[in-house]
């Protein structure tokens, strides 16, 4: 995978050392909010359940001893399924009333668009004009004013903004803030 690494150094006036913000620009291969292939190996940032219950980390011991951790070690509070038995992605939350619960992760959408392209949860990571889209939580070249509702932790195509032109995103070219996207409509 390429990946693309964009080191800014900011000096301000008031400090006295140099600070450096490094942020990766890549087409993200994992942390999709959305379900592609089997929901054992989902690896999203899904944080909240079906009801909009906050996840307790899974490595964290209150208010719930989780008796099952994910194999990637559970140093996060992300949705997944530890056991092979349950019906769907879950975790233990932070109410401590209530130990665990599903959580609502739908099917990603890669080939085409059906219905309303805010609902896009699909892989489309270029514009129209071919610029690859920035991390919607990257601050670099472009401050985004808009987030998408899944959190924005990659750079895929959303509609935040139910813009009737379609899917859209910030791209990675300081000249081009925002591009839109182009993706077929489902038959």
């Amino acid at each position: 995978m390429l990946v693309l690494q964009l080191v800014v150094v900011l000096i301000l006036s008031t400090w006295a050392t140099p600070f450096t913000i490094t942020t990766q620009l890549e087409e993200v291969k994992h942390g999709e909010d959305c379900l592609d292939g089997p929901s054992a190996s989902y690896e999203g940032t899904r944080s909240y359940t079906s009801t909009g219950l906050t996840c307790q980390r899974w490595d964290v011991m209150t208010p719930h001893k989780p008796s099952r951790v994910p194999e990637d070690g559970g140093h996060h509070n992300y949705c997944r399924k530890p056991d092979l038995d349950s019906a769907g992605l879950w975790c233990y939350t932070t109410n401590s009333s209530v130990r665990w619960q599903y959580c609502n992760v739908s099917k990603c959408q890669n080939d085409c668009l059906t219905g309303n392209s805010t609902l896009y949860r699909g892989k489309l990571s270029k514009t129209y004009s071919d610029k690859i889209c920035q991390r919607w939580d990257v601050r670099i070249p472009h401050i985004p004013k808009l987030i998408p509702t899944d959190g924005g932790h990659h750079n895929y195509c959303r509609n935040p903004d139910n813009d009737p032109r379609g899917l859209w995103c910030y791209t990675t070219d300081p000249a081009t803030r925002w591009g839109y996207c182009f993706l077929p409509k489902c038959n």
